[in-house]
């Protein structure tokens, strides 16, 4: 039973170090250039790298746990429960670098100056648009942010409809044409 044990250990101990150390080389300021941020309107620049930076210092928090209770498994339930936890860690991981991998490819099409003022241009006319309907009924207007996508046209990422990671990040595409 102790050998058995001692192999569960350093099993896990490999997985949990390696997933930890997965979890803190995630970095915002490397998932696109910065001339693209810089060619998102100020208000919206600022309330996504809040949001994501949020979402990766929860994944790294949620890491620090897992160590955590890694170092206080001592029984086969204990290590039944942290194998369970690795696994929802894994999960979280790869919904979060999904995710950061989105926002990074929406962003950076903004990097070629032309581009990423038809881009704004967009993003103005699809919040006009929607703060046309939504003032009338007392909604607040939520910041879009329109990309290029497959096909034609441009989509636009609306904040406040749950996506992958966070109940606060969208994935609703429509066109700009």
């Amino acid at each position: 039973m102790i050998d058995t044990i001692q192999a569960i250990r350093a099993q896990t101990d490999r997985q949990v170090a390696h997933w930890a150390l997965a979890a803190s080389h995630l970095q915002l300021d490397e998932i696109t250039a910065p001339e693209s941020w810089s060619r998102l309107e100020q208000y919206l620049g600022v309330s996504l790298r809040r949001h994501l930076q949020g979402v990766i210092e929860r994944l790294q928090r949620d890491a620090t746990a897992l160590i955590a209770v890694q170092r206080a498994a001592h029984s086969p339930t204990a290590f039944a429960d942290l194998q369970r936890r690795l696994l929802a860690f894994q999960r979280q991981f790869l919904r979060v670098e999904t995710t950061l991998d989105y926002f990074a490819d929406a962003i950076s099409t903004r990097t070629n100056p032309q581009t990423g003022a038809l881009l704004r241009a967009c993003d103005s006319l699809a919040q006009h648009s929607m703060a046309q309907l939504l003032d009338q009924i007392d909604k607040p207007t939520p910041v879009v942010l329109s990309y290029l996508d497959k096909g034609r046209g441009a989509a636009i990422l609306k904040a406040g409809v749950r996506h992958a990671v966070s109940r606060s990040v969208a994935g609703v595409r429509r066109s700009c044409r």
